[in-house]
């Protein structure tokens, strides 16, 4: 709104977004000796992309930019000033380590490490105001994660075999969000174009994760019971 009070500009963003992502494994495991193994996974990705974002404007005074006159955005119903286009398949890698060591018969620990598939996708955005066309190619990263856990039986040796079956589990993870914008081109919103901001960035904080779970058995002639329980934190983004 002007000091006068009589331009409102108006500034709208709609899109769709249609995505599938498919993955494979392929795993290994390899007993070295009774007490300690280790792991791998190899991961193949597909992704099938299609998503489009239109930017809006109405400025019936045209305030918007030094020097902007266009007949289009001078009512006061919003039209299309910035679309971007992304439209494409891509195939990528990832895979996943990880190693197991019992050193006492009622305490396992385990160690892990995820490094993401990471997926490139042509895509286009269309200036209308200004009449250009611009073609990049956008990432989506899987973010890569590194993880080690607990698995605790305290009552392995208890005359209950309710109790003998009580499992305590702890694992802690580091989450690589920040991998997200990795090679993701995301100047192109109609509040962060640069006809109207000289400069626009991103970001996502890193995460530690952990995960708290408690689980009991007990045992009938033909079923089990299990019930299970836990807690987890939640990443603090920003």
């Amino acid at each position: 709104m002007t000091p006068g009070g009589r331009d409102e500009v108006r500034r709208l963003s709609r899109g769709r977004l249609d995505i599938d992502l498919h993955q494979w494994d392929l795993s290994a495991g390899w007993r070295l000796t009774s007490t300690f193994s280790v792991g791998a996974t190899l991961v193949v990705g597909s992704l099938d992309l299609s998503s489009e974002t239109t930017g809006l404007l109405a400025d019936p005074l045209q305030f918007t930019g030094p020097g902007m006159f266009d007949p289009r955005f001078s009512g006061s119903t919003a039209e299309p000033l910035l679309s971007t286009r992304s439209e494409g398949s891509d195939t990528a890698f990832g895979y996943q380590v990880g190693t197991w060591w019992r050193p006492r018969a009622d305490l396992a620990l385990a160690t892990t490490y995820r490094r993401g598939a990471r997926f490139e996708v042509e895509a286009e955005t269309r200036d209308f105001f200004a009449g250009t066309t611009d073609s990049f190619s956008n990432v989506l990263k899987v973010p890569d994660t590194a993880g080690v856990g607990a698995v605790w039986n305290p009552f392995t040796r208890h005359p209950s075999a309710v109790l003998q079956s009580l499992t305590i589990a702890l694992d802690i993870d580091r989450v690589n969000y920040s991998d997200l914008m990795e090679g993701f081109r995301s100047h192109e919103g109609i509040l962060t174009n640069s006809q109207f901001t000289r400069k626009a960035s991103y970001e996502i904080d890193d995460a530690t994760e952990a995960h708290l779970g408690v689980e009991v058995r007990r045992s009938f002639p033909a079923w089990t019971l299990a019930l299970r329980g836990g807690l987890y934190t939640d990443h603090d983004e920003r």
